[in-house]
């Protein structure tokens, strides 16, 4: 059976005119995937460089490249340098497009693409100036009939101050919890499941719910899942969110005083840092509320 349906999938592929696949799939899977005119790679600043340049490779013709390097970079478990160097940046980068737009220069061969249709123009401007030299701009109406959450917490930006709460660095130091900060979201997720903002599901999910909970701390999602086991809110990291959207977010963030060392996230201070590609990613997933 297996066979016949590899035989299948071979028949199809050879036949279609557009293939839509990871990057990944395309060098475990090399026989699938050859002759191609053209290679749209998107989301290329999460692709390491070997796999960007394999992937371009499959090209007889163009190769677009599409994604934000204000966004997420690539995702490589290593602490060695040298091997960071050469895998861990991304492809904007090694082609100068990165440096060359801090510089306020016009790259060759780049074109950005300056209207959203996301969020509201409040959580736009937030980060549109800090990230984008403000040239992100919105191009939606405020949206009519939008679910909102309950006072005090419809507005654009509410901000819930934890810091005199001390974090919990999990036993390996790679990440934190903070365990107050988790009790205070579940009882906020509580509070609006309550008023209606959205329903309980039976099966502990919810993929189209209004809310959403991320955190940039694997320790910290770990916490808050289990907390808000059943309730049918999603939580997960920054990255599980990455492409996502929801109404509401709260953005749950563990570092707090009295914290010997301060978590990369909270530190970070130019565009290019980790952190603020992290933050970025995580304040544009919401459409209306920021919590």
């Amino acid at each position: 059976i297996n066979r016949a349906l590899e035989g299948i999938e071979k028949s199809i592929v050879a036949e279609a005119r557009i293939i839509g696949a990871t990057v990944t799939k395309t060098y475990l899977t090399p026989q699938l995937f050859t002759n191609f005119d053209a290679v749209i790679i998107d989301e290329a600043s999460m692709v390491m460089l070997p796999a960007v340049y394999y992937a371009s490779g499959l090209a007889k013709e163009k190769v677009i490249v599409s994604g934000d390097f204000r966004q997420l970079s690539p995702i490589v478990p290593t602490e060695q340098a040298a091997i960071q160097e050469l895998i861990g940046s991304d492809v904007f980068q090694a082609a100068g497009i990165t440096e060359a737009v801090k510089a306020q220069k016009a790259p060759k061969r780049t074109v950005m693409l300056t209207d959203q249709y996301r969020m509201n123009d409040a959580i736009c401007r937030m980060i549109s100036g800090r990230m984008y030299a403000g040239r992100l701009k919105t191009q939606i109406q405020s949206r009519v009939g939008m679910p909102s959450p309950p006072p005090p917490f419809g507005g654009s930006l509410t901000v819930i101050d934890t810091s005199p709460i001390q974090p919990f660095v999990n036993k390996h130091g790679s990440s934190r919890y903070n365990l107050m900060n988790a009790l205070a979201v579940r009882n906020l997720a509580r509070h609006f499941q309550e008023t209606g903002f959205f329903p309980a599901t039976a099966g502990g999910s919810d993929e189209q719910g209004n809310l959403g909970i991320c955190t940039p701390f694997a320790a910290q999602r770990d916490v808050l899942k289990r907390l808000t086991s059943g309730s049918g809110v999603i939580v997960g990291t920054v990255h599980r969110y990455q492409g996502d959207e929801r109404a509401a977010m709260i953005i749950d963030v563990p570092d707090s005083l009295g914290e010997r060392y301060v978590s990369l996230f909270a530190q970070a201070g130019s565009p290019e840092d980790a952190g603020s590609k992290l933050f970025n990613v995580a304040v544009i997933r919401p459409e209306e509320n920021i919590i």
